[in-house]
């Protein structure tokens, strides 16, 4: 495993690979708690355009992220999710989902040397505080602490669609 500091790596993704351009997305991204650099990157990089997918639950799906459903008539019944997608980015959001339980409701401190999209830095913030109350309440009903951070991952990669199509849109 390499480590390296933000900057750094930063400087060696745009230098290896002709395919960023833009680092708007990884930057805006970056927002959330649990999501830093690498995170970022596999991201961004999986993802290609956030704005090829048509909605939040679609990306969710494409990841894989999205309960199964065994439904007939007026009977609906969920199940556990699909994990019929990228299997990468299921790992990365679920493990980047680990942070919210002990965090707090506040944004995340900027990284030296990020400077995000405004709105999309106040989008991160919002959705911090979402995801955070979130996870409190679904633990408080009793659910399973993994069962909760699945879900969590789930809410995770809703924001980071919406806040990369912020980005990507202008």
């Amino acid at each position: 495993m390499v480590h390296c500091e933000p900057l750094s790596c930063m400087w060696q993704l745009r230098k290896n690979c002709g395919c960023i351009n833009d680092t708007r997305p990884l930057s805006a991204v970056r927002c959330l708690k649990g999501i830093d650099v690498m995170s970022a990157a596999d991201l961004v990089f999986e993802a290609g355009e956030f704005s090829r997918f048509k909605n939040a639950r679609s990306f969710a799906a494409w990841i894989g992220l999205t309960p199964s459903e065994h439904s007939s008539g007026e009977s609906v019944r969920q199940g556990g999710i699909t994990k019929a997608g990228n299997k990468h980015l299921r790992r990365v959001l679920v493990e980047s989902a680990w942070h919210y339980p002990g965090c707090s409701p506040h944004s995340k401190d900027l990284a030296k040397g990020q400077a995000p999209d405004p709105g999309a830095r106040r989008h991160a913030a919002k959705g911090v505080r979402r995801l955070v109350g979130r996870r409190g309440a679904v633990l408080e009903r009793g659910v399973h602490k993994n069962k909760a951070n699945v879900a969590t991952a789930r809410e995770l990669a809703c924001w980071c669609w919406a806040i990369g199509c912020m980005v990507e849109n202008g």
